[in-house]
């Protein structure tokens, strides 16, 4: 009989997580079924999707009584719950206790790397609610996941139990990601990153204009949106390098994947903010390389574990945009060594990182605790 996981995410889907759903995909022993508290459509007829509230109305005191003590309106039959983000779990966690059931809890980033004070003062319930269970959940889950060797330390700092973690990183489909040599456009860069400080966009604009000097024809693809987006753009004025980015704000996945095919580089510049959050993993990067895209990535967080250097991409040390545009240059001026990191790259993340072998790897994890 085909054992039933539910995978719990406060708010499904969202465009700039389509790990979840390709996850789920990759899932061959255990059927997922979704369960979220906000619910935003979804046109994946192969994923089953639950809202905690049934078919009633999710009124305001409805999702009160679910947020504050996993109140729903509906009993499945599965075997476990696996939560994505560490405030999510700290939601689903009364429910999970009632139930019995055991939990698997997979932190991507902030909810690892941000200082309690840092979440205490986003004045967001879910981050006050995940402080305040955030021990409950240690001791609770039966598995904790870290996207991420570097993710790994930052949890055991934060007190979490060394023998319930281990480290999963969820891959790409590689079936998906292919490479298009035909529709590869020269001196291309091209970024997939929200419009927020750590991220660090602007330290790729700013390595642009020594670039262009000698690359007039070089052209910067930025994909993504968030609340600094009019000051990225103003500060792409001030360098006058405006006419050589294009910004294509947020993207169905689809779309994101025709603009990695069309890149010649992929570059990343996260660094660590006074929150202390970087890029605990970077699953973009894992895209990129899937289509055989080299990439250039600062030297932070779990960046060196999505690549190889010199050997699928370049690395930099954080904010420098010196650093960034000589590795660029060191790319754009020899072919044969582009073609060398590329050709590496796809070889790469389909050794390591296939959807299908993470996947079931993960269905190992489930077999374990229900043994």
């Amino acid at each position: 009989m085909t054992k039933i996981v539910a995978v719990y995410r406060t708010a499904y889907p969202l465009p700039s997580e389509a790990f979840i759903p390709s996850q789920l995909l990759g899932l061959k022993r255990y059927q997922p079924l979704v369960w979220c508290r906000d619910f935003h459509g979804s046109d994946n007829p192969q994923i089953k999707v639950k809202s905690v509230f049934a078919d009633k109305p999710a009124s305001v005191w409805r999702k009160v009584l679910f947020t504050f003590f996993g109140i729903a309106g509906f009993k499945d039959d599965v075997q476990l719950v696996h939560a994505h983000f560490g405030p999510d779990a700290a939601m689903i966690l009364p429910l999970v206790k009632r139930s019995n059931l055991p939990l698997v809890v997979t932190f991507h980033g902030f909810d690892a790397q941000q200082s309690r004070w840092s979440m205490l003062k986003s004045k967001t319930i879910s981050n006050w609610l995940f402080l305040l269970r955030e021990k409950m959940i240690y001791r609770y889950a039966s598995r904790i996941i870290a996207v991420s060797a570097y993710l790994r330390e930052c949890l055991i700092r934060r007190g979490c139990p060394p023998d319930k973690l281990i480290v999963h990183y969820i891959g790409v489909d590689t079936a998906r990601f292919k490479v298009d040599s035909a529709a590869r456009i020269p001196k291309r860069l091209v970024n997939v990153s929200r419009h927020v400080d750590w991220k660090g966009i602007d330290t790729i604009l700013r390595a642009l204009p020594q670039l262009i000097v000698q690359y007039p024809d070089l052209v910067l693809v930025q994909i993504g949106s968030g609340p600094d987006t009019r000051r990225l753009q103003q500060l792409a004025v001030e360098l006058g390098v405006s006419e050589h980015v294009h910004w294509r704000g947020a993207l169905p996945h689809e779309q994101v994947l025709a603009e990695l095919r069309q890149a010649s580089v992929y570059v990343h510049a996260a660094r660590t903010d006074e929150k202390g959050q970087t890029e605990a993993f970077g699953i973009a990067l894992i895209e990129a390389q899937a289509c055989g895209v080299p990439v250039v990535a600062t030297r932070s967080g779990g960046i060196p574990e999505a690549m190889l250097e010199n050997h699928t991409g370049l690395l930099f040390e954080e904010n420098d945009h010196a650093a960034l545009a000589a590795q660029l240059d060191s790319l754009l001026s020899d072919g044969a060594r582009l073609d060398f990191l590329a050709h590496n790259a796809r070889e790469f993340v389909v050794s390591r990182f296939d959807i299908n072998v993470q996947s079931a790897k993960l269905e190992n994890i489930y077999d374990e605790i229900g043994s």
